[in-house]
């Protein structure tokens, strides 16, 4: 997600049924990878990590990103699939709305450094133990400029639709999208297109019950095509 990093989804194997390997990406500029340079053009970063990943997708797989990440997930399977012949099993897009109708990053763009950072922290929903920490605060608004930077570089060009399924999610409190929106997923797939709100608001996965919820309907969506492959 934006602002934060892979680490969030190291506990999803734990949770998942043992047929589904969880293996998060980390993007350079987080964490462990905290001292290399973040990615500043996305089409670029894209065509890297396509690049990278697809020696490793001789297996059935599936992609799963939130917010910034979803943006990722889905122009990555994008190009997989044209340039790759790699299809994914399914695309679970959460927290975030089609590419063509994203009024939020024009939103944040018109918004001064200092608005924007307060912003991206609200809907953030950052623990007070991160916000009362200078050093840690510090870091998190660097990958945030970062991101912002990443995203403004992002352009959607029109394309055919994807022919893999989409799950799409987000919090019944996330005002940042739609239902509306929501649905225009299904222009972007020749398959189907599933839509769950789950309670919460953006970062709903951080709470127990709704991660738990979550990692349910993606097992449901994965484990009969896993047996039946």
């Amino acid at each position: 997600p934006w602002g934060a990093s892979a680490s969030m989804y190291q506990q999803w194997s734990d949770a998942l049924p043992p047929e589904i390997e969880v293996l998060p990406i980390q993007l350079p500029g987080r964490q462990r990878r905290l001292q290399e340079k973040p990615f500043t053009d996305f089409a670029s970063m894209i065509e890297v990590l396509a690049d990278f990943l697809s020696p490793y997708l001789d297996q059935p797989f599936a992609f799963f990103g939130h917010s910034m990440g979803a943006l990722i997930a889905f122009e990555l399977a994008y190009v997989l699939e044209q340039q790759y012949n790699l299809k994914p099993r399914q695309l679970f897009l959460s927290g975030v709305v089609p590419p063509s109708d994203n009024t939020l990053l024009e939103k944040i763009a018109s918004l001064s450094e200092a608005e924007r950072l307060n912003y991206l922290l609200e809907i953030s929903e950052i623990p007070e133990s991160i916000t009362k920490d200078s050093s840690l605060l510090n870091e998190l608004m660097n990958i945030f400029k970062a991101d912002f930077q990443l995203l403004q570089s992002y352009r959607y060009v029109d394309k055919k639709p994807l022919g893999c399924p989409i799950s799409s999610f987000s919090g019944v409190d996330d005002y940042t999208v739609s239902d509306r929106q929501l649905s225009l997923w299904s222009e972007y797939t020749t398959s189907n297109l599933k839509i769950d709100r789950i309670p919460g608001k953006h970062m709903f996965m951080f709470l127990k019950d709704s991660q738990k919820l979550l990692l349910e309907l993606i097992s449901q969506e994965l484990l009969p095509q896993l047996i039946a492959q």
